[in-house]
């Protein structure tokens, strides 16, 4: 045998070797977010008073840690840059280790690593993820660094030995077969890429799955046949989870009608009996958790399109599904069939187990619009765990309010407040409560209060005010107190004279954007609050540790009111989780 067969043979194991280490470092990482996991619930459920159950990042003494998640979603983790350093250094290693300064064995270990790296990619996209103590949401930003080192070997893998081929006067093998299913592999994982990009994803994002879906099952085919030396163990794996998917979700979706109820232009409530959704789902989720409402399966498109994911509004023993839908481009039709599938459970353990919840005293939860079929469930979960809850949910329309009643919280209206944010809004109003005095008083601002109402009842714009310098006693100008007529949508003052007050009981309704201050940390912090005086900031200065261990901030909504949430939280130590409206 000669030198060159003995080298060649050489360099097939040593490649076969750092692709086998490859998928086992990786493999060994996501197993570690579950072991991660299930130690951070034992510790968890073993402490008194927990300093971070939550998302959170403190200015306290004892520095908090920081995990997050979100849904439609990406999960915001502060850790996620760590993650993405960690892969790059891990798979620098291992593409360049033992190459003997030699480019062959470079551009033939590039194509191993990305060959191998597959696999891991394809086993983060499971809904629901089969590890345990652990949501496919929290595995996200292990997905998207792992797909971009993918994407960054393939190409370097691709350049490397076009250039190999151009220095050795061998460019006629690129019309191989073989080579021409890797130029194509090569495109396909650019164009994936590409359209990955935030701005595009966002813009566009109905091609963007297409693309991707498509994509992910031509990809395997192409480097199946690609791979040299060949990768049969690595695409048969990819293969098996492309075909589990497929099973999972025929084998949990029903194919229903939705019953739709308008609670406003842009608002729907779906009521759905439990017998009739997939029998999975019967009582099996978690506070918080969502399903997926698509086309029919048996509809070609279904399967090429994204699904779309909606909160359950409901709890898990009651004998109704519930979810609360915003009007978008993915349109719901009163004698159309859709296919639902589910659940897939949104909050971590640590958030759910009774055992963690009671660690908790206080939780404030802040919503914007349709967040409130996230809100509902996670609010009434824990209050009958003995948490002390207070909800500020933001809206647009002011009939919206109605669904609270549908969703189990109408003898809570005394720790709700809504807050109606129209097109223009007046953020100081007097701090007055009758209902005369209130339209007098507010007859003085009529040029920046309602005066030109629009409907914008998109979530988007939906944010909140932070008051950190001075406070002002408690909200101020209700605009509808715990009594009156169901409010009414209106563009004018002279709508007012038309609201009558009766007995009907409802949450204190406010004409202004949400506002975090000195009123709800002192809550938080277990203080007594007065509603009578001012609460100044004095009083707060004196709150220890003690104090702020076991308030929970909890927000739902658009990526700008989460922000301002996460900061104010961030700034008065308190721990803090988000679920996230985005793409």
């Amino acid at each position: 045998m000669d030198i060159e067969s003995v080298n060649k043979k050489l360099r097939k194991q040593i490649t076969r070797k750092y692709g086998i280490i490859t998928i086992t470092v990786v493999i060994a990482c996501i197993l570690a977010i579950s072991l991660y996991n299930y130690l951070r619930y034992v510790v968890t459920s073993r402490r008194r008073w927990v300093y971070s159950p939550l998302s959170s990042s403190s200015s306290s003494p004892k520095k908090k840690k920081s995990l997050g998640w979100s849904r439609r979603r990406i999960i915001k983790q502060p850790k996620s840059l760590l993650i993405g350093l960690f892969l790059l250094a891990f798979t620098t290693y291992v593409c360049v280790a033992e190459t003997h300064n030699d480019v062959t064995y470079l551009v033939k270990r590039l194509g191993r690593v990305c060959v191998a790296l597959m696999p891991p990619v394809y086993l983060l996209t499971l809904r629901p993820t089969p590890l345990p103590y652990t949501i496919y949401l929290q595995l996200l930003p292990f997905h998207k660094w792992l797909s971009r080192l993918l994407v960054l070997v393939s190409v370097l893998h691709g350049i490397l030995y076009f250039w190999v081929y151009v220095q050795t006067g061998k460019l006629f093998k690129l019309k191989k077969l073989q080579n021409i299913s890797g130029i194509v592999a090569f495109f396909v994982f650019i164009a994936m890429a590409l359209t990955s990009l935030r701005p595009i994803r966002r813009n566009v994002y109905r091609h963007f799955y297409t693309i991707h879906y498509t994509f992910a099952w031509l990809s395997v085919l192409l480097v199946w046949y690609h791979a040299n030396p060949p990768a049969n163990s690595y695409m048969a794996i990819c293969f098996i989870i492309l075909l589990y998917q497929v099973f999972y979700r025929i084998t949990h979706s029903s194919q229903l009608n939705l019953p739709v109820q308008y609670v406003s232009p842009s608002m729907y409530l779906v009521t759905i009996p439990m017998d009739m959704v997939p029998r999975c789902l019967r009582g099996n989720f978690t506070p918080g958790a969502h399903v997926r409402v698509s086309l029919p399966l048996t509809c070609p498109g279904a399967w090429f399109q994204s699904s779309h994911p909606y909160t359950i509004a409901s709890l898990p023993h009651e004998d109704h599904l519930k979810l609360v839908i915003r009007k978008t481009t993915f349109p719901i039709k009163l004698r159309q069939k859709y296919a639902i599938q589910g659940p897939f459970n949104s909050l971590p353990k640590v958030l759910i187990d009774r055992k963690c919840v009671a660690t908790a005293r206080r939780a404030l939860l802040v919503i914007g619009g349709s967040g409130i079929a996230f809100g509902a469930p996670v609010f009434r979960h824990l209050r009958a765990s003995g948490v002390q809850v207070k909800m500020l949910w933001a809206i647009r329309d002011v009939k919206e309010w109605l669904v609270l009643k549908s969703l189990g919280l109408e003898d809570a209206f005394d720790d709700i407040e809504v807050y109606v944010t129209a097109a223009r809004v007046i953020t100081r109003v007097p701090n007055v409560t009758s209902h005369r005095l209130f339209r007098k008083a507010s007859m003085m601002f009529e040029d920046q209060f309602l005066h030109s109402y629009e409907e914008l009842n998109d979530d988007e714009g939906l944010g909140i005010s932070v008051e950190k310098d001075f406070c002002n006693g408690p909200e101020q100008g209700s605009l509808l107190g715990s009594s009156g007529e169901p409010p009414r949508n209106y563009s004018t003052m002279d709508a007012l004279d038309q609201v009558v007050m009766s007995d009907e009981v409802r949450p204190s309704i406010f004409n202004h954007r949400p506002v975090l201050n000195l009123r709800l940390k002192s809550w938080l912090c277990g203080s007594e609050v007065n509603e009578d005086n001012c609460y100044c900031i004095d009083d707060l200065l004196e709150a220890s540790p003690d104090d702020i261990e076991g308030s929970w901030v909890i927000c739902s909504g658009a990526a700008r009111l989460v922000d301002e949430t996460k900061a104010w939280s961030k700034d008065n130590g308190f721990s803090f989780y988000a679920e996230e409206f985005t793409l």
